[in-house]
């Protein structure tokens, strides 16, 4: 009688040790079914956004109150902004788009971008409302920062469709208008004798040649 009852406590242990792993052998199949779910699910996704444009935020400014925005499309990359409750201020169909304040933004109009000419693109100036400051008179627009971290005049390009002859360089505020007499060429890249990174100063040419040092207001600088 010892033997049956052990013999049936053998029998029920090996069925219910059968029946465990039945279970897990299905708990694993189920898992493995989700898995081929998921990716499934990834692979779809990632075919999807091969064929459709991706975008987002880039960075943020002035506390979130202005938000850039890109928008990878055919190869291509652009910026738009928004304002903290994002509403679109600008579409994001730029090569360039930044602040200056909290009231201007800069973006650098692309021009025929799809047979890779950027020469005819043009830099903008608009408000934090998307209204246009500087419809794209000049071809770039360089602002330079002061000493405590905000823009300040900019170095801005004559815009000139039919290409470079008769280029010209201004100092220009930050609604895009002209503060200096023209120069054939302005840079910030001033150095001492030693070698040494001068701050606050720009050298600047004439048309005679000669050059000479502004500062960031436009004032002649002796050196």
């Amino acid at each position: 009688m010892r033997k049956s009852m052990r013999g049936l406590c053998l029998s029920v242990a090996c069925i219910f040790m059968a029946a465990v792993m039945a279970m897990i052998l299905g708990g694993c199949t189920e898992g493995t079914g989700a898995g081929n779910g998921d990716t499934a699910e990834t692979t779809a996704a990632t075919e999807t956004t091969e064929t459709t444009s991706i975008s987002g935020i880039d960075s943020e400014y002035y506390n979130g109150t202005l938000k850039k925005t890109f928008r990878y499309d055919e190869g291509f990359q652009f910026y738009g902004m928004n304002d903290s409750d994002g509403n679109v201020i600008l579409e994001a169909i730029y090569l360039t788009v930044y602040p200056i304040s909290e009231s201007r933004i800069v973006a650098l109009h692309p021009g025929n971008h799809k047979e890779w000419v950027f020469n005819d693109g043009s830099m903008w100036i608009f408000d934090a409302e998307g209204n246009t400051i500087s419809p794209g008179e000049y071809r770039h627009i360089y602002y330079l920062t002061n000493e405590d971290g905000t823009r300040g005049l900019g170095v801005a390009e004559q815009y000139i469709p039919d290409g470079d002859a008769g280029r010209f360089f201004f100092l220009v505020d930050q609604d895009g208008k002209k503060v200096s007499k023209a120069y054939d060429s302005i840079t910030d890249e001033v150095f001492d004798d030693n070698g040494d990174f001068v701050k606050g100063l720009l050298m600047v040419s004439d048309s005679d040649g000669k050059y000479y040092f502004i500062d960031h207001q436009g004032n002649l600088i002796e050196r």
